[in-house]
């Protein structure tokens, strides 16, 4: 079972050396992470694999790593000077500061019609389309229009602040640009001003000549690229979900453009098949279809690119529910035309995109298309994703806490005991809501009607449910849940094994022993030519596989005292704590067979 809160991960990230805090030691920066010795092991083999699926088991990618600052006139073209904007609002009470399409969208349906009603009050109009797919871009763009009056319209309609969940008293909306800037050259003024990429698309981009004629490519092919990318965003938290330093894996699939001939492949094809390629990405590493989902964006509200714009969302734990994880883009052909000095044969082009002229590119981003005897200006799909949401997914996927011995009687009994008293306040609170009051109760009865043994780390999510701290029983109800499942549970992450931070882990049964300790740390050795391998002997064997469930080692070697008349060892697997006699010479044969199926540690 996945995670239940996401709270569950944030602690075991933090514990177990995955993400820490950034630069803790002074009070931390806002949104900022470092990824520890276990972090930066799993950001590395999300990227490795990444790169595999993109450019090795492929035959029409190229990789590409472009520089971080760019000439400041790539950001003007693309149109990221002029329009990488956020609509901003601030709560003047708790000094809260909110996109405005994230506020509006935490909102109840009730107070969304109140807002609707006081607009149209305001502008003696009734243009708000309230359909649900259009409703929020339709008071985004309504209260910009009224300008002054908007901060005073959304206090009036008593717009919730999501941190302190009160009615706010909020600021006129006003636009953000996103980018960093800085300064490139001794003297800090206008003309020296650069920025730090936003995205790492606009780098492919530029190179798009360059890369094709010294690849010898012609379209469809792609180019890849991992890289750093800062935004100046406001971001709800929500632990690496969205950072303002973030690493970006993009691929930009350039394709013939339309008209196309009978059997030719469409950009529409196109882009459900790259839709449908990271989806199975995500699958073939571990992840449950029923906790992805595919929405496509409507048109009012794509971005100036994109002609479809598809997302892939995963269902986080807690309230964060399902989420954009990885986007799909048809970009058309804007941005080769924005970056073209010219475009020949296309001369409609830049009026359809609405894009300026471009006197300042000495290049025209074209490929001569042998067959139609022209240049032509290829179309791009973009899949475009961060390291940290899928690294997020994937730990969220793969925690667990499991039942290890059963429990005894009396604590079962005292267990079922605590929780009927617990959902006895909640149903006789007067402090609740009624919906918070009803999501309790009804959760809580499921788990009544369970075996309570193995329904402690649901009732521990009962307790994080909304409100549900504010019932004086649920301390003692806690208290008593997380003792149980410390003493008779165990947590795990159940990583596909090409993702674990960690492939093996070595034990010495005894660490005072010194034959023992220098078999150990030989076999560790021969083992870490192959794949990552550590020592560990800080404490009992049991303690030690308990570790190493927690951050997701696929297998575990005791060094006994056997293995030194026989030369065999100990090999225990993570998800089944089976354990088997593996002679020391076979090690590496052994996990080679092991870690030879990409799904083994699912199938376990």
């Amino acid at each position: 079972m996945p995670a239940s809160s996401l709270d569950q991960v944030v602690s075991l990230c933090k514990r177990r050396g995955f993400i820490y805090p950034g630069s803790a030691i002074y009070g931390g920066l806002a949104n900022s992470w470092d990824y520890g010795p276990l972090g930066v092991e799993l950001a590395r083999n999300v990227k490795q694999q990444w790169w595999e699926a993109m450019v090795y088991r492929r035959d029409d990618i190229e990789g590409l790593d472009s520089g971080i600052i760019l000439n400041r006139k790539v950001w003007k073209y693309s149109g990221h000077e002029g329009g990488f904007n956020d609509p901003l609002v601030d709560n003047k009470e708790s000094k809260k500061r909110y996109r405005l399409d994230h506020l509006l969208e935490a909102q109840s349906a009730a107070t969304l019609q109140k807002l609707v009603e006081l607009i149209r009050m305001k502008t003696k109009a009734s243009e708000i389309d309230t359909a649900p797919d259009k409703l929020i871009n339709g008071l985004v763009h309504a209260l910009f229009d009224l300008k002054s009056s908007a901060g005073e319209l959304l206090t009036q309609a008593k717009i919730v602040d999501p941190e302190t969940d009160e009615p706010g008293n909020w600021t006129e909306p006003r636009q953000f640009n996103m980018m960093f800037s800085t300064q490139f050259g001794v003297t800090a003024d206008e003309e020296n001003k650069v920025y730090l990429r936003p995205e790492t698309a606009q780098g492919i981009f530029v190179n798009f000549k360059h890369v094709a004629e010294t690849s010898r490519r012609k379209p469809p092919f792609g180019v890849a690229q991992i890289g750093k990318s800062f935004r100046n965003e406001i971001t709800p938290g929500n632990f690496i979900f969205r950072t303002r330093e973030f690493e970006q894996m993009e691929m930009e699939f350039f394709i013939p453009p339309p008209p196309y001939a009978e059997g030719e492949r469409t950009d529409d094809e196109w882009h459900a098949h790259w839709v449908n390629e990271r989806f199975n990405w995500y699958t073939d590493l571990g992840v449950s279809p029923e906790r992805l989902r595919k929405h496509n964006h409507p048109k009012e509200v794509l971005s100036h690119y994109s002609k479809a714009t598809t997302d892939i969302e995963y269902r986080f734990p807690g309230s964060l529910g399902f989420a954009e994880l990885e986007g799909i883009a048809n970009r058309s052909d804007f941005d080769l035309t924005a970056h073209s000095r010219e475009v020949p044969n296309n001369t409609e082009a830049r009026e359809r995109l609405k894009l300026p002229p471009n006197p300042d590119s000495v290049e025209n981003l074209t490929f001569f298309d042998q067959e139609k005897k022209q240049h032509i200006v290829p179309w791009v799909i973009e899949p475009a994703v961060g390291v940290a949401r899928p690294m997020l997914v994937f730990l969220c996927e793969a925690f667990a806490i499991e039942l290890v011995d059963e429990l005894p009687e009396a604590d079962a009994k005292r267990a079922g005991e605590q929780l009927a008293a617990y959902l006895k306040s909640v149903e006789k609170s007067e402090n609740l809501d009624d919906g918070d009051k009803k999501a309790i109760v009804d959760y809580g009865r499921q788990l009544a009607a369970m075996e309570i043994g193995k329904a402690l780390p649901q009732v521990s999510a009962l307790l994080e449910l909304k409100g549900a701290t504010r019932i004086e029983l649920s301390k003692k109800l806690k208290g008593l849940v997380d003792k149980l499942i410390e003493t008779n549970y165990r947590t795990v992450l159940k990583l596909d094994w090409r993702l674990s931070p960690i492939k093996v882990a070595v034990f010495p049964l005894k660490k005072n022993e010194d034959n023992i300790v220098t078999l150990a740390r030989k076999v560790r050795a021969s083992l870490a030519a192959h794949w990552r391998t550590v020592y560990d002997d800080t404490g009992a064997i049991g303690k030690l596989y308990r570790r190493q469930d927690e951050i997701g080692t696929p297998y575990c070697v005791t060094v006994d005292f056997e293995s030194l008349k026989e030369n065999t060892v100990t090999v225990r697997h993570r998800d089944t704590m089976a354990q088997e006699r593996v002679a020391i010479h076979d090690l590496v044969p052994f996990f080679s067979r092991k870690f030879s199926h990409p799904a083994h540690c699912r199938e376990a």
